[in-house]
């Protein structure tokens, strides 16, 4: 979402994904998310519907065109993000718990701006890379 509608973690997934543009693998359920997302802020009235159009149009021709890779969830990974949930006092959303399981059961690293999603991955031996927003000195 950072690198399509700005925020503290923009610089660093602008810098990220540019320089992985073409090796970027996501799931069907990124897009959901995605659209789930734009919805939220709408809904809010932290983005205008014109906006929002604007930015479900390009992350839609990123999907459609060779800027990601993508890979359908399937049954499995559903079965391993309720594995991933199954310790009921992790800190772990349903939605991040199917991302997590796509990155491990397809041998993916997974990236993320979410602390607590990084620290779970790495508990469980998926590559993690964590795209904190906090400047380092």
């Amino acid at each position: 979402m950072s690198f399509y509608n700005p925020d503290v973690h923009t610089p660093k997934a602008v810098h990220f994904i540019e320089k992985h543009t073409g090796q970027l693998v996501i799931s069907d359920w990124v897009r959901v998310e995605m659209t789930s997302a734009l919805g939220i802020q709408l809904r809010r009235n932290d983005i205008s519907r014109a906006l929002a159009n604007e930015l479900l149009t390009n992350f839609s021709h990123h999907c459609s065109g060779r800027f990601y890779q993508q890979i359908a969830v399937t049954t499995i990974h559903f079965s391993e993000a309720e594995r991933l949930l199954r310790p009921l006092n992790r800190n772990l959303r349903s939605a991040d718990a199917l991302h997590l399981a796509v990155a491990k059961l397809e041998n993916l690293a997974l990236v993320t701006a979410d602390g607590a999603l990084a620290n779970i991955a790495r508990e469980e031996g998926v590559a993690t890379l964590y795209l904190s927003s906090q400047v380092r000195k």
